[in-house]
């Protein structure tokens, strides 16, 4: 069908925790812009929140409560409160666990080699937000129709782009039927020039003097191919929902190709899930990701974490223990040196490309 569902790859704590980290930022977001820059591609009602492994590797502090612990704690109460677990409400932990789940890599590795992230973000359907439009992911999903002619051949949107990537979007909120959850027309990942299809005809030519006049014949030619029914239209009868209860921590794979929205939100809470657009190796990545800042992020946490917990270890010994195979400090987090390397592959990907003048014959690809 162009999807799958594998339920419980993350537990309802940790679904909790990133929940309780989503809201505080849409908070710090809605204080710095009101949300005005941070909108969904394909719906203007629902928010979002990019660039999150530098964010969670970097946290800004929490101004929000946790509405867990609020509830369970009054004012004259627990006065001497139980020393915390360092693991617990950090989110450097949270992108920790999430980039080294065994199921979901597993998956999305076993599809498409070892994945580095193309973007990570949120999205929210808001209370009474309305469906996205139907579209196809990244690449073609953000391009139109002009540029799609100008960019892909046939045979590779056909034949190379559906395995460039794989979306997966994981329930934060339970995902139902009256509250946004995840639609699709199955199948459709296998209908030819869908992706293009599914684009509505640009009326205005594209800003490009250079291409203006090459630009204004297409035009004329996509605007005739345009005359008759838009594919969104037509496919509108066989959209399903992916399943019609999808409890919290349960996670959707599926093509990019695949015609697909958030749904409706009829309720008054909102539905919020991450999506994960992991790419292939060497495939180019759709959002900026600063691998240093979250390596950096990485290392302070890490050194941090290790300090506190009385251990006196220099930030050079820390690293040179991430590249051996002495692992006692790291462990000390659940990360080990191939964590580690993994982590950052992630979010780095292949190391090209690089200046061939300056590398030794004998350097290694990693």
């Amino acid at each position: 069908r162009g999807c799958v569902v594998v339920k419980n790859t993350f537990t309802i704590n940790e679904m909790n925790e990133w929940n309780h980290w989503i809201q505080n930022e849409f908070q710090i977001q809605k204080q710095n812009d009101g949300f005005g820059k941070k909108k969904d591609h394909f719906s203007k009602d629902n928010l979002r929140i990019w660039h999150i492994p530098e964010k969670m590797m970097n946290p800004k502090p929490m101004i929000i409560k946790d509405q867990n612990k609020a509830e369970e704690e009054n004012d004259d109460e627990k006065e001497e409160k139980e020393e915390e677990d360092p693991k617990k409400l950090l989110p450097q932990r949270l992108l920790v666990d999430f980039l080294t789940n065994n199921k979901m890599s597993s998956i999305i590795d076993g599809f498409l080699g070892q994945y580095h992230i193309g973007s990570l973000a949120v999205n929210e359907v808001i209370p009474n937000g309305k469906a996205q439009n139907t579209h196809t992911d990244y690449p073609p999903g953000f391009y139109n129709k002009i540029h799609i002619k100008n960019i892909f051949s046939q045979n590779h949107l056909e034949n190379i782009m559906p395995y460039f990537s794989l979306q997966a979007g994981v329930a934060v909120t339970e995902f139902n039927k009256e509250n946004g959850a995840t639609e699709m027309i199955p199948f459709s990942h296998r209908i030819i020039d869908n992706d293009y299809n599914i684009l509505p005809t640009p009326t205005t030519p594209i800003n490009n003097d250079h291409e203006e006049k090459k630009t204004n014949k297409k035009m004329k030619t996509i605007a005739n191919e345009g005359k008759g029914r838009p594919l969104s239209e037509i496919m509108e009868p066989f959209m399903i929902t992916v399943i019609s209860k999808l409890p919290k921590g349960s996670v959707i794979y599926f093509n990019r190709k695949l015609l697909h929205r958030g749904g409706e939100n009829k309720t008054n809470k909102g539905r919020t899930a991450i999506l994960l657009q992991a790419i292939m190796p060497f495939g180019v990545k759709m959002e900026t990701v600063d691998h240093k800042v979250c390596m950096e992020g990485l290392d302070q946490w890490i050194h941090t974490s290790n300090t506190s917990s009385s251990t006196s270890v220099s930030s050079s010994a820390i690293e040179n223990k991430m590249m051996s195979h002495d692992d006692d400090e790291n462990k000390k987090q659940g990360i080990n040196s191939d964590q580690y390397e993994l982590l950052k592959y992630r979010f780095q990907g292949p190391s090209f490309p690089r200046d061939l003048d300056q590398s030794q014959v004998d350097e290694e690809n990693s």
